[in-house]
C-alpha cells in the first residue's frame, strides 16, 4: 500500500522512485542508472532527428503554455499587456536575426538591470514565489540567455572585421530603435516596481543606461566610451 504524500513534500525525488519501481517490477531489463553517457549526433540524418525531436518538444511547450494561458484568471489583462508590448515592437523581434538578437539584448539582458535592484532592494514580495524563482525560474532563464549568447558570440567571432563592423552598427541602431520603443513600457514598470514591491528606483537612469552600454560593448567587443550616445532611459 503506497504511503500518502505529506502537503508539499511532493519531490523529483518521489517521481525517480516510482519510475524505478516500476521497472523493477515490470521492464528490469531497463537499467536504473546510465551506463554509458550519450554521444553527439554525428550524422546529417542524426543531427536533422535531434532537431526534428526539438521541434516536436517546441510544439509541446507552446501547447501547454496556449492552455495554460485559458485557464488563468488574469487572462484578460495578460493579454492587454502582452497587445502593449507588440504595439511597441511591431516585426522588429522577427526581421532577421541581427533585431532578433536586438530584440533579446533587451528582453533577457537589459532587464537585468532592474531584476538585479529588485532583488536587492524590494521590500514586499511572496515568499513561495521568491522561492520558486530562485530555485525554478531564474536558473531556466539563465541556461536560455546563455544559449542565445554562445550562439551570438560564436556567430559575431566567425564575421570578417568590415563585416563585423557593419553588423555591429546595425545592431546598435536596432538596440537603440528598440529602447525608444519601449521607454514607456520600461519606466512604467520601475513604477510598478517602485509601489508593488517598494523597490528602490533612485538613479534608475543612471544603472539601466550604463548596464545597458556595458552588455552592448562587450558583445560587440567595442569600448562603452567609443560606442557614442545611446538613447537614455530617461528619454
Amino acid at each position: 500500500m503506497n504511503t500518502p504524500v505529506e502537503p508539499g513534500r511532493w519531490s523529483a525525488r518521489i517521481e525517480d522512485d516510482i519510475y524505478r519501481d516500476v521497472v523493477t517490477r515490470f521492464a528490469p531489463h531497463l537499467p536504473l542508472e546510465r551506463v554509458a553517457p550519450r554521444r553527439p549526433a554525428a550524422t546529417p540524418a542524426e543531427i536533422a532527428g535531434i532537431c526534428d525531436n526539438w521541434i516536436w518538444t517546441a510544439g509541446h511547450d507552446s501547447l501547454i503554455v496556449q492552455a495554460a494561458s485559458r485557464a488563468l484568471d488574469p487572462i484578460r489583462q495578460i493579454n492587454d499587456i502582452v497587445r502593449q508590448h507588440w504595439h511597441a515592437l511591431d516585426d522588429l523581434p522577427y526581421r532577421d536575426i541581427h533585431s532578433f538578437f536586438a530584440w533579446e539584448l533587451h528582453y533577457e539582458l537589459h532587464i537585468l538591470s532592474r531584476l538585479h535592484t529588485e532583488r536587492r532592494t524590494g521590500q514586499i514580495g511572496d515568499p513561495s514565489i521568491k522561492q520558486f524563482a530562485e530555485e525554478r525560474v531564474t536558473p531556466d532563464e539563465e541556461v536560455h540567455r546563455l544559449r542565445i549568447l554562445d550562439w551570438w558570440l560564436g556567430y559575431y567571432g566567425a564575421l570578417g572585421l568590415a563585416e563585423r563592423g557593419a553588423v555591429a552598427r546595425k545592431v546598435l541602431a536596432l538596440d537603440d530603435e528598440l529602447q525608444r520603443r519601449l521607454n514607456p513600457y520600461l519606466n512604467s514598470r520601475y513604477e510598478r516596481s517602485a509601489t508593488n514591491l517598494g523597490t528602490d528606483v533612485r538613479g534608475k537612469d543612471a544603472v539601466y543606461d550604463n548596464f545597458r552600454r556595458e552588455v552592448v560593448a562587450r558583445l560587440l567587443d567595442l569600448p562603452p566610451e567609443g560606442i557614442g550616445r545611446l538613447t537614455s532611459l530617461a528619454d
